[in-house]
């Protein structure tokens, strides 16, 4: 048997008369393993440690039906590799996930973010207790529901962003730190109130927050050894009390 192709599979039978696997092996992570095919493994957002993030996430996850990216094992998003290694792959995909997020952040002039100057800040998360604003988009630009990608280059995303309007389309939010020392995730009244048919969100957000609740992610795309188009969801938890069906959507986390 050879683990040189990624695609290729292997039919495991249950003899208790369970559906048949297909187990998949594959190198592309420098050393051979092997993964069961339709399995769609959940990353584990730290809510508790990155609260801005975690409710960002779980506020589109919730309100923007029917899609509900990444909220469940059965409506998840689908894993884009960067470009050069997914050039290799069968699919032949060779879109860089930073085009996904140029799009929704950045893109023309007219149509990039503008962070907010009472985006909250935390500077305590960095050794060099530094921090700066950022860019928090989701669903995220390294998967194939983000709403950076067209239709015509593989995008999932039923409603891509426009290149008249691009990000500004997003549902608008921020990171704010109130007096009495709590932070809060706001709607950017900047921009049009959100009609909830949108189909992405992008958030004023610190970049410490905004990039430490997805490092692990390199090491959990690892594990599961995701190619491209494998399927995973996001888990958030400590929002379990919060309606997101609600005019107004006001909720705080619980531990």
């Amino acid at each position: 048997m050879s683990t040189d192709t990624p695609d290729m599979t292997l039919p495991v039978k249950d003899w208790a008369q369970s559906p048949v696997l297909e187990t998949r092996c594959d190198k592309v992570y420098g050393t051979g393993g092997c993964v069961i095919k339709d399995y769609s493994p959940g990353y584990s957002m730290n809510s508790k440690k990155f609260p801005a993030a975690a409710a960002h996430a779980w506020l589109i996850q919730n309100r923007l039906a029917p899609e509900f990216f990444g909220q469940t094992p059965v409506t998840p998003l689908q894993y884009m590799p960067n470009k050069t290694r997914n050039a290799a792959l069968p699919s032949g995909a060779g879109r860089s996930e930073t085009a996904n997020r140029y799009r929704v952040c950045y893109g023309a002039a007219a149509n990039k973010m503008v962070y907010r100057t009472d985006t909250a800040l935390h500077p305590e998360l960095s050794d060099s207790n530094k921090d700066k604003r950022s860019c928090d988009e989701y669903a995220f630009n390294a998967t194939y529901q983000s709403a950076g990608m067209p239709t015509a280059e593989g995008g999932q995303n039923p409603k891509p962003v426009s290149d008249a309007l691009q990000g500004r389309e997003c549902v608008q939010t921020y990171e704010k730190k109130l007096p009495d020392g709590t932070y809060r995730l706001y709607d950017d009244e900047r921009y049009a109130a959100p009609t909830w048919d949108e189909t992405c969100g992008r958030s004023s957000m610190s970049l410490n927050i905004n990039s430490q609740a997805m490092a692990r992610f390199g090491s959990f795309a690892s594990t599961f050894r995701l190619l491209d188009k494998d399927t995973y969801w996001v888990d958030i938890d400590g929002f379990q009390d919060c309606d997101a069906t609600a005019d107004v959507i006001t909720c705080a986390q619980r531990p």
